[in-house]
């Protein structure tokens, strides 16, 4: 293999993103080589990452063989695996309502998150989004919401470079356009029921807009009124689900096909019908 640069080893430039961990620096370079700008890894991942190694030293860029407790400093945690990567950030585009009618044509979930303080559980989120194949987010402008950078991007495990996440100001002015293309399910909040585990819900001509928060009461108290259904993750233990937790159980609810028994799909009713009567004639 190519021996690691020395050259510019110690860098950091302020624009980029850090990134750590095998499954985040994979995702980049699978999708976005040319954004991989530097890599710092331990004398175990040189062999692991051993084809990356051999990218960056013909693009004519760096990696550099690190201590462990280096790259420690530099991401400021111990949860790194050995790998850290300087990278440049994926977009990150303005919503404009004018997006509203192409998203709906796809039929895709839309996921609206609201007030997510810990980075690392957004990047949660946003994995358990892209594993359900939603690739599209609204991530509010508030205060207390945690920005897109590179925490979220390792914790997510490069799910970010799978989902295109829209920037946006307030939710309130969203609702009301919002309303002819998708259905608003709030997590949580005053009100919220249990759901029908046998009745997803649905919406002809219209996909379904979740928004989450990982506020302990749920979702804003101002945009409750304006979701037209608010639900609830029940559990019987005493520690509550985390948001993303939430929202894969909401997801597993929403795309289910069909049920075992009397709530089971229409079409794999129909084919069960139809093997009955074929069976009969035999």
């Amino acid at each position: 293999m190519t021996e690691p640069s020395a050259q510019d080893d110690n860098t950091i430039h302020p624009e980029d993103w850090i990134i750590c961990g095998r499954a985040a620096v994979e995702a980049v370079y699978k999708e976005r080589p040319q954004a991989l700008r530097k890599l710092w890894i331990t004398e175990e991942n040189l062999g692991v990452l051993g084809q990356i190694c051999h990218y960056l030293a013909d693009e004519k860029r760096s990696y550099s063989q690190q201590t462990y407790d280096r790259l420690t400093r530099v991401v400021r945690h111990p949860n790194h695996d050995g790998i850290v990567a300087f990278i440049d950030p994926p977009l990150k585009p303005q919503f404009q309502v004018s997006h509203l009618v192409d998203w709906q044509k796809s039929g895709e979930p839309l996921l609206i998150i609201d007030r997510v303080k810990d980075p690392l559980e957004l990047g949660r989120i946003l994995r358990v989004a892209v594993s359900f194949n939603m690739r599209r987010a609204l991530i509010t402008d508030a205060p207390d919401q945690a920005p897109i950078d590179g925490a979220v991007y390792s914790s997510s495990q490069g799910a970010l470079e799978y989902i295109r996440c829209y920037r946006i100001g307030r939710l309130v002015p969203l609702f009301k356009p919002m309303a002819q293309y998708f259905l608003s399910i709030g997590v949580g909040g005053p009100g919220a029921s249990r759901p029908k585990w046998d009745k997803p819900l649905r919406a002809p001509g219209r996909a379904a807009a979740l928004i989450i928060s990982d506020r302990p009461e749920g979702i804003d108290k101002r945009i409750v009124p304006l979701c037209e259904h608010r639900i609830y993750i029940p559990t019987q233990g005493p520690v509550s689900l985390a948001p993303s937790e939430n929202l894969a159980t909401l997801l597993s609810w929403l795309t289910v096909e069909g049920k075992k028994g009397a709530n089971r799909g229409f079409r794999a009713r129909q084919a069960e019908k139809k093997a009955k009567k074929t069976t009969k004639k035999d």
